[in-house]
């Protein structure tokens, strides 16, 4: 038996006897040794705890990674590198479960796709408008214009009917119609000059031309020149018979009416 297993049953006796259990009893003879005993028991029990610590201590020293080394450093020995701490040991951490979605990582490779032909997009036309055709109108002929200066005449519109009968002279200077009636305007605006300018023209395009002569002899008799106006009159007689009735109710002879010679050519055939 062991020195600490005798330790610890003698100790347990002890404890037996102080709880005042008689299932056991030291016998008279061994009485009187007891208290020797016991001061050797609890010697013994104390170097049992002892050995055990210093056993306890040499096993983790002997155990330690640094154990053996020669932490002393003198002229001829290298200095011993320290010994790393141990470190912490981290719990493990729990296990995830739920799966993560794996990274997408950009493909260093550019894919060779096959090349697609650009659409060229023609630039939208613009729309352009186009003037609807309009109808041809014909274009107004000197006659049109002396027919419009003849309505405006018979209005009592005379300048605007000296500005027809120019229109047609512009596109036609040989009109004698267009002329003649422009020196008639002329007369009703009181511009005689103008007028008797007129009617020469006429006659010189045309000599045959009566109303001419009868209205050259209008400007003589607004004159007060009775023979000259009797003159043309008779002139414009020749060609057209009827100047003679024109001349009886014509306000522009009222000047030269009583005169001898114009009385004369005035009377009836």
């Amino acid at each position: 038996m062991s020195i600490i297993s005798q330790a610890l049953k003698k100790a347990q006796r002890e404890q037996q006897l102080a709880r005042g259990d008689t299932a056991w009893i030291l016998p008279a003879s061994a009485a009187a040794g007891v208290p020797r005993r016991r001061g050797q028991a609890l010697w013994i029990l104390t170097a049992a705890l002892f050995a055990v610590s210093l056993g306890a201590a040499l096993h983790v020293w002997l155990g330690s990674p640094t154990a053996g080394v020669d932490t002393v450093s003198g002229p001829g020995r290298p200095a011993a590198a320290a010994a790393p701490q141990p470190q912490a040991v981290q719990p493990a951490k729990a296990v995830e479960t739920t799966i993560k979605p794996a990274r997408q990582v950009a493909n260093l490779v550019p894919e060779q796709r096959p090349a697609v032909p650009k659409t060229v997009t023609a630039a939208p036309v613009r729309p352009v408008q186009v003037a609807a055709a309009q109808p041809t109108v014909p274009r107004p002929t000197a006659a049109d214009y002396t027919a419009r200066g003849n309505a405006l005449y018979h209005q009592g519109a005379y300048q605007r009917a000296a500005d027809m009968f120019q229109a047609a002279l512009a596109l036609d200077p040989r009109a004698v119609k267009a002329r003649n009636n422009l020196g008639s305007a002329y007369l009703q605006l009181a511009m005689d000059d103008r007028a008797a300018a007129a009617f020469h023209e006429v006659l010189r395009l045309d000599d045959a031309y009566g109303l001419a002569y009868y209205n050259l002899a209008c400007v003589q008799a607004r004159a007060g020149n009775a023979e000259g106006a009797a003159a043309y009159l008779q002139q414009a007689a020749a060609i057209e018979p009827e100047a003679r009735a024109w001349a009886r109710t014509d306000s522009d002879f009222a000047a030269v009416r009583d005169a001898p010679a114009f009385r004369q050519l005035l009377e009836p055939r």
